[in-house]
């Protein structure tokens, strides 16, 4: 039903932040269709939006709990200078974080 009616289920699930953290714990399909939208340009949509915005906004927070698949983590004064590094983040694991983790992000 999700595939068929993404707008009216998304506009369903939106409303409350516990379906919204529930629809995507544990749904690796729908976490990769709308958070792994991330570009070499730096200029995301959908959920890669979000989840970098939020990131930045609340790194003190939030920033330990990005995963990236590079050697090492990214510092944030580096990923704000060249946000293509983003392309690197995890996007599964660290939605995973998010959902079990930051509650608030969800909201």
């Amino acid at each position: 039903a999700c595939e068929c009616f993404p707008a009216q289920v998304g506009a369903y699930v939106a409303e409350d932040a516990y379906l919204l953290r529930n629809f995507f714990k544990d749904a690796p399909k729908r976490v990769l269709l709308f958070f792994e939208h991330f570009n070499m340009s730096g200029e995301f949509t959908y959920g890669a939006k979000a989840l970098a915005r939020y990131a930045f906004a609340h790194r003190d927070e939030v920033w330990d709990r990005l995963e990236w698949m590079g050697r090492h983590p990214q510092a944030p004064v580096t990923v704000a200078a060249k946000p293509h590094y983003f392309c690197e983040l995890n996007v599964l694991r660290t939605v995973k974080h998010f959902v079990d983790e930051v509650s608030h992000f969800w909201q």
